[in-house]
């Protein structure tokens, strides 16, 4: 598949974070629909752009990844079902490239956040069955001197810092002893998080800077996908 570059021309205008920043102080349907060319123009038409680009990419690195971008690409429309918050849209723009599709998390893939306060990348395992999880950890417990050298790898330290997400207090005994050694066994989540200044999205090789963080932390997402293997 050939990537098809956007030379000398940025991907977003600052009017995608305006239009985010006004839903955020307006958000309802009545204002949304009267702006919804301007979603369409600089939201969800740049977006599917990228997601299309970075599908080719991520695609020669992992040639399961056989999305198309009005997959990867999520719509604003929140899902008040079961939401707390009712406002019937989402305040940020975002889309998931996976093996599957933007709403499975079977192996790691690259989400990307844009909002007005901050650009944002992510991997790693955000969602995870109470199953999934216990085969995580003791993943990482049998291979705890691996996870631990991905953990303190330079490129991964640089771009993401860390594993973050939500820890529980009770493992089974098995695991007790290897969690004293590693905390991250501990955890219920197990995914990566880079924030950047709002405005980077702006710049022409903006590509290039994701593909970047996602250089970063594939041997991570090779390692914690292999415990899911089954």
């Amino acid at each position: 598949m050939a990537i098809k570059v956007k030379p000398n021309v940025t991907w977003f205008t600052p009017e995608i974070l305006e239009f985010l920043l006004e839903l955020g102080q307006n958000n309802n349907t009545k204002w949304f629909g009267a702006n919804k060319e301007r979603y369409e123009t600089h939201v969800w038409e740049p977006m599917n752009a990228l997601a299309r680009d970075l599908i080719a990419r991520m695609a020669k690195i992992d040639p399961e990844i056989r999305m198309t971008p009005e997959e990867a690409v999520f719509r604003l429309y929140r899902d008040t079902r079961t939401s707390i918050d009712k406002s019937p849209f989402k305040t940020h723009a975002g889309m998931l490239i996976s093996r599957s599709d933007a709403t499975r998390t079977a192996h790691p893939g690259l989400y990307i956040q844009i909002a007005p306060q901050a650009f944002g990348i992510a991997s790693g395992f955000h969602v995870l069955s109470p199953v999934e999880c216990m085969a995580v950890r003791r993943h990482i417990a049998a291979n705890a001197e691996e996870f631990k050298t991905l953990l303190a790898g330079r490129s991964f330290r640089r771009h993401f810092a860390t594993i973050r997400g939500e820890s529980g207090k009770l493992l089974p005994p098995e695991l007790t002893m290897a969690a004293e050694k590693q905390p991250m066994i501990h955890k219920r989540q197990f995914y990566y998080w880079a924030e950047h200044h709002a405005g980077r999205i702006l710049s022409s090789n903006l590509p290039e800077f994701i593909m970047e963080h996602m250089e970063a932390c594939r041997p991570m997402n090779e390692f914690l996908g292999r415990a899911l293997v089954r």
